[in-house]
Parts: structure tokens; sequence; C-alpha cells
């Protein structure tokens, strides 16, 4: 900056009546420009004397542009300054300084009567009842005048800067650990005086005076021996072993040993080789190459080679800057890579042949031979070598104790295991096949089980084509079913009602859909009560509908009830055909193995 070109503000042109022409320095010529670029390149030169701020007395630095230098038109200034480019006062934040913190375990005064505005409870100024940290008193401060509470402090508000919020050490006071030194020298004091009063008891032995204190310092320079410094104590120990392991390239001196890099710190020959009566030392260490092959190495590697090849064919990727999208280029790569190949591989054997050859047996089943031993009969049956393991448990196998020819847990009856051939539920009982003798109950169900069987499998084997006895009982069950008769007894009774059928018509009908759902469910409780299974021979493939719970069971069956009821109501007047009809319903559930 070489010259000051006063500015004026329009304020100041106004309040001086002047115009603005009149006011604006005239225009220069071009010696004057001239000679103004001349003064700044002496100033810049230093062979002319800079600039004098105006306000600070300071030279102004030359070199500074004058479009930083010059004030703007609304900050006037008489002279050349740069209280412009100053940060002005009004408009800085007061940071708080070092020794400025909030006041901690600190209170006011204490007052002697209770003020108006204090707390009720402690009659402290400050907070509050509500906002009261002490227990609520049973007779309050307003009223007793006793145990006012001090005062509380208004924390002042401190602009904290960057480091000042962060401080650790911020409101500390370095006196408060001067306590704490005192503390240690009362204490130092003390064990000195114990320590004379067993001097003098005889407890301890006195300290020698000539003792050399240079020797522990000898000691201490050495390698591998730890001092005690301390004066109680002072006893010289060897460690259990040198803390100074062999710099690699101390191994081997040669010139012309192992090459030694210092950069990576890395020595990747073995340092002994070809050293006789080394073998020891090169069990500690053999050369740093088999970092170079072991674990990720060789993939990192390979990675890199890759984005190099992948570089060359114009592929952006780098290894380092993006490693995960190097490796699933290089996945997708191997991918297509493994696929092209398989291509190939199967458009060869289209054309040429020889698939046979590739999918050869193995060598033990062409020459006939293999490492196995096995031991043959002279009939050729395996004596010893190729026996099957068999499948071992953790319980006895095949072991039939007190005269069983049951294992234990081939039976089970109410939740507990037994035996099968004496039905015993207890472990250590002794088989007397005395549970084998069936009472009344468990013959019937036996001899229900063996007859219906019998007759089923009879009634099976007579079918012929023209006449199927199966099916008449198919179409004589399908007749007494649940489903047809509950549809058709609501029908016709919703059609008595309908069609204004006489009284005793429509009362016959209501209590016919009664009695269908009574049957229902008498049925359904009489089978879970018995709970009777079905037979195994019951083909319940032909069965039109299954209620949920209760048709899982046999006895007793719905249809018997429901075909009483047909012989009631529609065969009253063909008498011959309701015992025919009679026992059909009998014998028809019996047939079907239902």
């Amino acid at each position: 900056m070489a010259t000051f070109n006063q500015q004026t503000a329009v304020s100041e042109m106004i309040r001086s009546g002047g115009c603005p022409d009149e006011l604006d320095e005239k225009r220069k010529s071009k010696a004057e420009y001239q000679k103004q670029r001349d003064l700044e390149e002496q100033r810049k030169a230093g062979t002319a004397p800079a600039m004098v701020d105006v306000d600070t007395g300071r030279d102004i630095n030359p070199h500074i542009p004058q479009f930083i230098s010059q004030n703007p038109w609304y900050v006037p200034s008489s002279g050349p300054t740069l209280k412009h480019q100053r940060p002005h006062p009004e408009r800085q934040t007061d940071i708080a300084e070092v020794d400025q913190w909030y006041a901690r375990g600190v209170t006011g005064k204490r007052a002697t009567k209770w003020r108006k505005g204090a707390c009720e409870n402690c009659g402290a100024m400050g907070h509050k009842e509500r906002d009261c940290f002490e227990r609520p008193r049973k007779k309050k401060a307003r009223f007793t005048n006793r145990d006012i509470a001090g005062d509380d402090i208004q924390a002042p508000e401190l602009s904290l800067g960057f480091d000042a919020k962060r401080d650790r050490w911020n409101g500390y006071d370095p006196k408060a650990h001067e306590d704490t030194i005192e503390q240690y020298k009362q204490t130092e004091e003390l064990r000195r005086l114990h320590r004379e009063q067993q001097i003098k008891d005889g407890e301890l032995e006195p300290p020698e005076e000539n003792e050399d204190e240079d020797k522990y310092a000898d000691d201490a320079d050495m390698a591998g021996v730890s001092v005690d410094m301390d004066s109680r104590t002072r006893i010289t120990v060897r460690n259990l072993r040198i803390r100074e392991d062999t710099a690699k390239y101390l191994y081997n001196l040669d010139p012309n040993g192992p090459h030694y890099d210092p950069k990576s710190r890395s020595m990747r020959e073995n340092p002994f080789a070809g050293v006789p009566g080394k073998e020891k030392e090169a069990a500690k260490f053999s050369g740093e190459n088999f970092v170079r092959y072991t674990g990720e190495v060789v993939d990192a590697n390979e990675a890199q080679v890759f984005a190099w090849n992948a570089r060359c064919q114009g592929v952006d990727v780098h290894a380092l800057a993006e490693p995960t999208k190097l490796e699933q280029y290089k996945r997708d790569f191997e991918q297509q890579k493994e696929k092209s190949k398989k291509e190939h591989m199967e458009k060869l054997l289209e054309t040429y042949g020889g698939r046979e050859h590739l999918e050869a047996p193995s060598k033990e089943l062409l020459m006939a031979q293999t490492e196995n031993y096995v031991e043959y009969s002279r009939t050729g049956s395996v004596i010893k070598g190729q026996e099957k393991s068999s499948v071992k448990s953790r319980f006895d196998e095949d072991v039939y104790p007190g005269n069983h020819s049951s294992v234990w847990g081939s039976y089970w009856e109410d939740g507990k295991w037994g035996y099968r051939c004496c039905r015993a539920t207890l472990k250590n009982a002794y088989c007397t096949q005395s549970g084998m003798r069936d009472g009344p109950i468990e013959m019937v169900s036996r001899l229900d089980v063996e007859w219906s069987a019998k007759l089923v499998l009879s009634s099976d084997s007579h079918q012929s084509n023209i006449f199927s006895i199966r099916f008449f009982f198919l179409l004589l069950e399908w007749a007494v079913h649940g489903v047809p008769w509950i549809i058709g007894t609501v029908w016709a009774a919703c059609r008595s009602f309908h069609f204004n059928y006489p009284a005793h018509e429509q009362r016959r009908a209501c209590i016919l859909v009664f009695g269908i759902f009574l049957d229902l469910l008498i049925t359904g409780i009489l089978k879970l009560s018995f709970r009777r299974p079905r037979p195994p021979y019951n083909k319940g493939n032909d069965q039109i509908f299954d209620a949920p719970v209760a048709d899982k069971f046999s006895f007793p069956s719905g249809h018997s009830s429901r075909s009483a009821m047909l012989a009631v109501l529609g065969f009253a007047l063909i008498q011959p055909q309701d015992l025919l009809l009679k026992a059909a319903l009998f014998a028809y559930p019996v047939v079907l193995g239902r």
C-alpha cells in the first residue's frame, strides 16, 4: 500500500451540504499515478519510509494489499489505519479467567430472623420451599426463627473457551494438596520415631555408617541386575533372564552375510545359513521369509497382482483405496473363469468324446488291491478286517435280567415303562409270566378285535364285481349318518312351521331335532369315556365326515341309534323289513370295521 485515499461518509456529505463532486478527489494525471506506483515500490523495497497508523503509531506493512488496508466509507478515518481490520471490543465475548470458577460447598451469610422471600422450611434466600434440599421440618423456620440456613450463592455465568470446557483440572486449588503433603510428613515422622524406639529396644540393628554407596550405582549399570534403592531393604538381585534380545543384524557379522534392510527392519534370509556350530542359535531365529508365505499374505499378493492387471485392462480399481471393490471384482472374475473353463471342457467332450475316461473307477477297483488288512476263511468269508462298528449307547443292550424274555422298556402302561413278557413295571422284578394272563375286560377286548377282523376279512374276500356287500353297508352308513339327519330334521322342522302343519306334527319335528342333537352329545361323551380304539383294518377313506375328536374312537356308534329312529319312524308299516333292517344295522359297523 503506497497511498491513502480519504473516504467520506454520505451522512457527512449531507451534513456539510457539499456536492459529492466537490468533495471527491480530483482525477489524477498519468504522471501522478506513475509517481504513486514508484513510491509503492520504494516502500516495498525498504528505501522509503512506510506509512504510519494514525491510531496506534505503528508502521503499516507496505506489502498489505490496498483493498485490505483501505478503510471503507462507513468506517471514517483521518489517515491511514488498520483499525477496521482489528476486532471490535464491543463485539468480543468475555472469556472467563483461570481463577474464575464456580463456588463449591460455600454458603452465604446466615440470618437471625426469617426474611420475606426466603425458604419457609430452612429460611435461606435463593430458593423456594418446594426446591429446598433439607428435610421438611415439623416446625418451619418461618414460624420459629431458629436454625436459619445460610443463603444460597448465585453461580456466576462463566463464558468458557474450548480448552476451559475440557480442562479436567479447572477449578482445582493447588493449596488443597498441601494437606496431603502434611499428612505424609507426619506419617514419615512417626515412622522415624518408631524405628528409633525399636533400635533402642534392640529389636533392630542400627544402619552402617561406612557403607559404600557407589557400589549400588555400579551394580545398577550392569545388564540384568535389579537394584532396590530403598535404604531399608537394599538387596542386589539378579533377574531370572537377561532382558536384552540380540539384534538380528548382530547374529552374523560377516560383511557378505544376509542383507539387513534398516528401513523395514527386516532380515529375510537365515543369518546362520552355512555357519557351522550355530544350530542352537538358528533355532531361535531363522530369517523372516516365512512371513511372506503364511497367513493371508499370498491372498493379498494375488489381489495386488489382480488389481495391476485390471488397471491395465482399463478397470478403475485400487488394492489399498478400494479393497472391498477389489475383492468383489476378484471373486466375480474367478467365478466367471471357472464357469468358462467348465463350458470349454463340456464343448471339447461333446466334440471329441472321452467322458468315460474322466469318470474312471478308483485304483482299488482296477487293481483289486488295497492297504486295508482283511482275513478270509477257506470259504471266502471275512474273518477279520471289515467288521461294521455297532452303534453303542450308554445303556446295556440285549440284556435279559431276572428270567425276562424281553428288554426293559418294551412295555408301556399308565406312564410307566416295563417288560413286555410279564408286564412288570419294576426294573428289578423277577419274571413269572403271570402278567400275561388277561382279565375279563382284556379278554373281551381281544376277542372283539379277533372276531371283528375275521368278519371284515371274510366279507372282503367274498366281494364280487356285480354285488358288493361292503358297498351295501356303506350306503346304509351314509343313510344314517349324522350330517344328513341334522340337515333333514332341521329342514322338516322349518317346513312344518312355515306351512302351518298341525301342532302334533310340529311337536314331533322339534322332538326329532332335539333327539338328533342329544344323540350326538351322548354318543360323543360315551366315546370319550370308553375310548375304544378303531381297529387297524378300518378303512377311513370311505367315510364322508369325521368329528374332530369323538370319531377317533369306535364305541358306541351313533349310526345305530339313528337307525333305530329310522326303523321306528319310517318302517313302522313294513314289519318284515324292520327286523332285517335291524340286523343289517347291527352287522354293518362290524363288517366295515368301525
